[in-house]
């Protein structure tokens, strides 16, 4: 008896663990479809507090070089997701127009890489995702709120280049959602912006052969 109830635990638990795996497979590949026919918004971060001490400080050399730097680095992300990414449509915004961006409020604040300003896009809120080169945490904790998941904290963070749904949470696994970067001057963009184009790219195909297959099972 005791081994049969051991049994039917284990059963029961191998079973749970399968239809959370297919679940988040199927919400990963929902949510990759939603970029593919979407876009994704990169911030382009300022830095301004540090430049704004810096210059408090009376240290306005190091302010200008730091400015220089940023600017520079605008460059770069510009130039690379422009020449190696192909998955979707890409467009920008500075850090400090984060909030106005995020409510929708793109004239003015949003821009192509030419420059050019956006003043809307043709996308529902699932297909805009958003970017930056910060930090990527090993799980993120949510809460929900008028029916939506919010995040309220992360929890082991690092550096990398990062893609967050419009919730501004990380998609679901095997979506991949980051990829580590270490910026140190003009081309050293280019390596990390390929890998996640291939990589979505490859799972975004690895998702669809798997639907395609369950289609398959299911009709036999």
């Amino acid at each position: 008896m005791t081994f049969r109830i051991i049994l039917a635990i284990f059963m029961l638990t191998a079973f749970s663990n399968c239809k959370n795996l297919n679940l988040r497979k199927d919400t990963a590949t929902e949510q990759l479809n939603n970029m593919k026919s979407g876009v994704m918004l990169i911030r382009l971060p300022t830095n301004e507090a540090k430049i704004a001490k810096l210059k408090k400080m009376g240290k306005n050399d190091l302010a200008k070089k730091e400015s220089a730097t940023m600017a520079q680095f605008h460059t770069d992300i510009i130039k690379t997701f422009g020449e190696y990414f192909t998955f979707c449509p890409v467009y920008y915004y500075y850090s400090d127009k984060s909030a106005e961006v995020q409510k929708g409020n793109l004239d003015g604040n949003l821009f192509d890489a030419k420059l050019n300003t956006i003043s809307s896009l043709p996308f529902s809120q699932k297909q805009k995702f958003y970017a930056e080169f910060g930090f990527v945490h090993q799980e993120e904790l949510t809460v929900e709120k008028n029916g939506e998941p919010v995040k309220v904290a992360g929890i082991g963070g690092k550096k990398a280049f990062v893609i967050r749904t419009h919730e501004g949470l990380q998609p679901l696994r095997p979506f991949p959602y980051t990829v580590n970067y270490y910026y140190r001057g003009d081309g050293t963009l280019i390596k990390p912006v390929e890998k996640i184009n291939q990589e979505l790219f490859k799972t975004l195909s690895d998702m669809e052969r798997r639907k395609l297959r369950r289609k398959r099972r299911d009709k036999v």
